[in-house]
C-alpha cells in the first residue's frame, strides 16, 4: 500500500540531486569564466612602462640642447678672446699692427735708457768753481797762442760718488781752446756729495777764462 509513495520520494529526492548538481555546476561555470579576469586582476603585477619614443625623442632633444649650449659657450669665449687680441696691438719683428686699421707700423725703438734709482740720480750743481778742492788752471795750447785765440771755455761735468771727474765736455767757447780746457777739468776734485745720507754724483759746468799771454 506504500510502496508508490517510496518509489516517488526517491524520484523526488534523485530530481532534487540532479537539481542540485545542476545548480552547482552551473553557478561552477559561471565562476569560472569570471574568475579569472577578478583573479588576474587581483594578482597581476605592475609592470613598468619601458620608454616610449616620445621620451626617446625628448631625452635625445635634450642632449642635443646641451650639446649647442657648449657649442655657444665655446663660440663666446673665443669671440672675447679674439675681441681683446683685436684690441691689444700686435707686436712681432719690429713690426706694430694696429687693430684700427690693419696697417702695419714700424715699432718704436727700444729705449736704451736704464732709469736709475732716485739716489743714483745725479743732482744738479749748477757752476763747480767755487766748491771745487782742486782746479788746476787749463795750458794754453801753442797752436791758440800762435792764432791769438782767447775767451770763455763752459765744460759740462759729471762728479762721481768719491768727488773725481767721470766725464768732461766742453760746450761752449772757441774750438782752439776746448781741449785744453777739458784736460783741465778732468784734473779737478770735489768733496763727496749726499742726499738724505746717501752719496750722489753731481753735474755741472766748470768755467775757463783764456787770456792771450804776452
Amino acid at each position: 500500500m506504500f510502496q508508490p509513495r517510496r518509489d516517488f520520494g526517491r524520484t523526488v529526492i534523485v530530481l532534487a540531486a540532479a537539481l542540485s548538481m545542476c545548480a552547482l555546476m552551473l553557478v561552477a561555470s559561471v565562476v569560472a569564466q569570471e574568475a579569472p579576469r577578478d583573479t588576474g586582476s587581483l594578482i597581476k603585477p605592475p609592470t613598468i612602462k619601458p620608454p616610449t619614443a616620445r621620451s626617446q625623442t625628448t631625452n635625445g632633444r635634450t642632449s642635443t640642447s646641451s650639446r649647442r649650449r657648449k657649442r655657444r659657450a665655446r663660440r663666446t669665449r673665443a669671440s672675447i678672446a679674439s675681441r681683446r687680441a683685436a684690441a691689444t696691438p700686435r707686436q712681432a719683428k719690429g713690426v706694430i699692427v694696429d687693430s684700427a686699421d690693419n696697417m702695419p707700423h714700424a715699432a718704436p725703438p727700444a729705449s736704451t735708457t736704464t732709469t736709475l734709482p732716485r739716489s743714483m740720480r745725479p743732482v744738479s750743481g749748477g757752476v763747480l768753481n767755487g766748491r771745487a778742492l782742486i782746479l788746476p788752471p787749463p795750458v794754453y795750447p801753442p797752436v791758440a797762442k800762435a792764432a791769438n785765440a782767447a775767451g770763455t771755455v763752459t765744460v759740462r761735468v759729471l762728479i762721481d760718488e768719491n768727488g773725481k771727474i767721470a766725464e768732461a765736455k766742453a760746450i761752449y767757447g772757441p774750438k782752439l781752446l776746448r781741449k785744453a780746457a777739458e784736460d783741465a777739468a778732468r784734473e779737478a776734485r770735489f768733496a763727496p756729495t749726499q742726499l738724505s745720507g746717501q752719496p750722489v754724483s753731481v753735474t755741472g759746468v766748470i768755467t775757463y777764462t783764456f787770456v792771450v799771454p804776452q
